[in-house]
């Protein structure tokens, strides 16, 4: 009977080890097939020198633990403890110490990005490994450096940006792509790309100074372009936009306030002219209206046909050349510069006396601008006009004459009242006021340079034009119009 009972115990054992071995066991594909070990998860941090792992527990169901169970206990004679007290049984790992296996790690490979048709190239940073010292690579780095500024003076003095430019040709479906260079060489290529300083050389002649003007950029044109303003913010703007394009002067550095004093109102035409000229470069259309006939046509006009000098041409060329060879200095300027010079005129009727000047661009935007509303540009218009002009007024005491029998003349103190200034030249006699508009017409057209359109001929009537007057800034905003009209 025990020999039974043996024999079954020891069947029981073999079926549970077979039973062990299957839920082991891992399904073989092909016989010539490695088997591929799961990846390991494991939340210890891994030392210098790992611990052994722990071994392995046997997990088994409730019938087959109380079948070792009483097993063990007709082996032993001890009666096995409850299921709460009872000792984790474990199955050590074992290891196969053959010298040249070793053991695998899976190691999850990073999804690989789609490739797209754009080719893209990595430059290879700058080393200093290849140089032999520091004062070598850093050597070099200068010299470079100097390369690249020589290069951006040589395409920006020969004109070379829009000729290179011109001669790209882009495949939008097959363009390389590479990362940025260094630091230097970036700078240069925005440089020359965005932040094109090409200029143009005019001369302010009544100013006594030479300027190089450089074109406007697209949010410069917007701004100064915004109707949303009234009139003394939009000529600030216009001002301040043409004294940042000026890159250099014959006398240095003009900041905005001191360049507001020294510029005759009258060189504003020629600084506007030659930020346009760099804006919208070689010809240029223009819509005219035949005054003979009233049809409207378009006429194709080169920018350099532009400028015209009004009598006394001798006097403005030799004029241009003592600036452009003479004047380099703040002194200089000042000696030689037709703004505030005066002149005093006597007019026939009222005997008032007029100190006429030529104005400054503070005189025109702070001293009429800022200083007169709305409804007085629109009533005394003309009187605001003039005035611009009027250093001083001088009103003669008739009452005193008539008593003492001296003349003597009373200074209306102008500066401080511009009311009165306006009153007393919208009030002038008709006669006077004609006098004191060709007395100022005369007086400012010293060393002045105007611009026009001349020697048009009109394609419906055949009228021919001799001279169209131009406004600088009205051709300049009426211009950035059209060109958004024609794109």
């Amino acid at each position: 009977m025990n020999e039974q009972n043996n024999i079954d115990i020891e069947e029981r054992l073999n079926s549970i080890a077979e039973q062990s071995n299957a839920n082991k066991r891992v399904q073989v594909i092909g016989e010539d097939e490695p088997i591929k070990k799961p990846a390991r998860i494991s939340s210890t941090v891994r030392q210098a020198e790992p611990p052994k792992p722990a071994p392995k527990k046997v997990v088994r169901s409730e019938e087959d633990q109380s079948i070792v169970d009483d097993m063990m206990e007709e082996l032993t004679g001890v009666p096995s403890t409850n299921e709460n007290e009872s000792e984790e049984t474990y199955e050590e790992e074992t290891v196969d110490e053959t010298p040249n296996q070793v053991e695998e790690e899976v190691v999850e490979e990073p999804v690989k990005e789609k490739k797209t048709e754009t080719k893209v190239r990595t430059e290879q940073p700058v080393s200093n490994d290849t140089y032999e010292n520091d004062d070598e690579f850093i050597s070099e780095g200068f010299a470079n450096f100097e390369k690249t500024l020589e290069l951006q003076e040589e395409i920006k003095k020969s004109g070379k940006k829009n000729s290179i430019l011109d001669s790209i040709h882009v495949d939008l479906n097959n363009i390389e792509i590479v990362d940025a260079p260094d630091a230097i060489t970036m700078s240069t290529i925005e440089d020359i790309i965005l932040d094109d300083k090409s200029t143009m050389l005019v001369t302010c002649c009544q100013s006594s100074y030479t300027a190089e003007v450089s074109a406007l950029k697209n949010q410069e044109i917007n701004n100064i372009s915004n109707s949303d303003v009234d009139y003394y913010t939009y000529m600030k703007r216009l001002y301040q936009t043409i004294n940042k394009h000026m890159e250099h002067t014959s006398v240095g550095k003009l900041d905005y306030g001191r360049w507001l004093h020294v510029t005759s109102y009258f060189d504003i035409d020629t600084l506007l002219y030659g930020i346009y000229c760099q804006t919208f470069p070689y010809e240029n259309k223009y819509n005219i209206t035949c005054p003979e006939c009233g049809e409207s046509f378009d006429a194709i006009v080169n920018n350099n046909t532009l400028v015209e000098v009004r009598g006394q041409e001798e006097q403005t060329y030799a004029k241009i050349a003592e600036i452009v060879n003479g004047i380099h200095n703040a002194d200089q300027l000042l000696d030689n510069s037709q703004v505030h010079k005066t002149k005093r005129v006597l007019l026939d009727e009222s005997k008032i006396i007029f100190d006429i000047r030529i104005p400054s661009v503070y005189d025109y935007l702070e001293g009429v601008v800022a200083r007169s509303s709305d409804k007085q540009l629109e009533e005394y218009q003309n009187a605001m006009g003039l005035s611009l002009f009027v250093e001083n007024v001088y009103m003669p005491n008739v009452l005193l004459l008539e008593q003492s029998k001296t003349l003597k003349y009373i200074n209306l103190n102008i500066g401080a009242n511009k009311g009165k200034l306006l009153t007393t030249v919208a009030n002038l006699s008709y006669l006077d006021s004609l006098q004191l508009t060709d007395e100022i017409n005369n007086f400012v057209e010293k060393y002045r340079v105007t611009y026009s359109i001349r020697n048009v001929t009109c394609p419906h009537c055949g009228h021919i034009m001799r001279t169209i007057p131009l406004d600088m800034q009205t051709v300049l905003f009426n211009t950035i119009t059209r060109v958004r009209i024609d794109r």
